[in-house]
């Protein structure tokens, strides 16, 4: 199978493979920081998890920012770190643009999307984007999504030092913003299977469950574990095999084999 990745704000793909050995492989706690661990995807025992056979492709931000919380002993401090939108309607907009472009020069489709914090409000607004303007379910550029301490769709960049949801603005992205009914569910939903991993001890990225209330709760898995802005690796191997069982399940609902 192949997965498009998106990482988070303040990292890149260039150092995926290091980050990843040195986060999961290693179970590093960045000084006890635990919430505050900024990654990109997929993490190396997730994708231990899931086999071989599968590849993965990485989508960089074109936005420079600041390094991630929690990096500094893993990159240099001159490396370069990006993000896919910042606080403009300008890039907003773009990023949906950017990911039509990088999807239309692939010559071998997707099947999933695995993404991380920023990445995972940036794919499923994406997602949102091509079904508000008329993509069927099956021509979705992705059949599952699989979503890793989510941020909410339809989003602005949050403010660090809080955990509030940003408005979701619907004139300065362009992207309609889907009213909700008297239950508080989004009449407008993600349609395609997708899992749903964060931590309950998530203070930097608090929107996980905000993020879900997007899809449609017969093709959703959730797991809810007791870390925080991070992906599962082998320090905790019962969350780690939580979260394998549910991509799986993800997988073999979209008609894929895990």
């Amino acid at each position: 199978m192949r997965f498009l990745c998106l990482h988070g704000m303040g990292t890149n793909s260039r150092r995926k493979q290091q980050i990843f050995e040195l986060q999961t492989e290693r179970g590093l706690r960045y000084h006890g920081q635990r919430n505050r661990l900024n990654s990109v995807m997929p993490a190396a025992a997730i994708r231990q998890g899931l086999g071989d056979g599968h590849s993965y492709e990485w989508l960089d931000g074109s936005i420079k920012t600041e390094m991630a919380p929690g990096m500094q002993d893993l990159v240099a401090p001159d490396d370069e770190f990006l993000m896919y939108v910042d606080d403009t309607a300008e890039t907003r907009r773009q990023v949906l643009t950017d990911m039509d472009n990088f999807l239309a020069m692939e010559t071998e489709p997707f099947d999933g999307l695995l993404a991380f914090s920023l990445g995972a409000g940036c794919g499923a607004s994406y997602l949102i984007h091509k079904m508000q303007q008329g993509t069927p379910t099956n021509r979705l550029p992705f059949r599952f999504a699989v979503f890793f301490c989510g941020a909410p769709a339809l989003f602005g960049r949050p403010n660090r030092e809080t955990v509030a949801a940003p408005s979701m603005d619907a004139e300065i992205i362009g992207i309609d913003k889907a009213r909700e009914g008297d239950s508080g569910k989004p009449s407008e939903v993600i349609e395609i299977p997708t899992a749903h991993i964060w931590g309950r001890n998530d203070t930097l990225w608090g929107y996980g469950p905000e993020l879900s209330r997007w899809c449609k709760d017969e093709n959703r898995e959730i797991v809810v574990h007791d870390g925080g802005h991070e992906i599962p690796g082998p320090r905790d191997p019962v969350t780690l095999a939580r979260c394998l069982q549910a991509i799986k399940r993800t997988i073999a609902r979209a008609g894929g084999d895990e």
